[in-house]
């Protein structure tokens, strides 16, 4: 059982996370998107340590309002912040 608080804590962090990657999803400056598309997912990320059944995650996003876009949207942004460190050496390198 997840430490109370602390996802308490994380689903505040995601709902914020969301509504500006939701809101980012409608602006042209894709450095914005990008940004707000990681933290979403570095959100999910930590969130998803806590509640490491998928179906309990799932259900925990669906009840706190944290879905925005689709389930893509949401994976591709776990995917990104997981690997944010390495993606921003690969930019550099262009």
């Amino acid at each position: 059982m997840p430490d109370q608080t602390e996802l308490e804590r994380l689903t505040e962090e995601a709902r914020a996370a969301a509504s500006i990657a939701a809101a980012a999803l409608e602006l042209d400056d894709y450095l914005v998107r990008r940004e707000a598309h990681r933290a979403y997912g570095a959100a999910l990320n930590a969130i998803r340590a806590l509640i490491p059944n998928k179906n309990a995650f799932n259900a925990h996003l669906r009840n706190h309002n944290l879905l925005i876009s689709t389930t893509a949207y949401r994976s591709d942004a776990m995917w990104m912040a997981k690997n944010w460190d390495d993606l921003q050496l690969t930019i550099d390198r262009q």
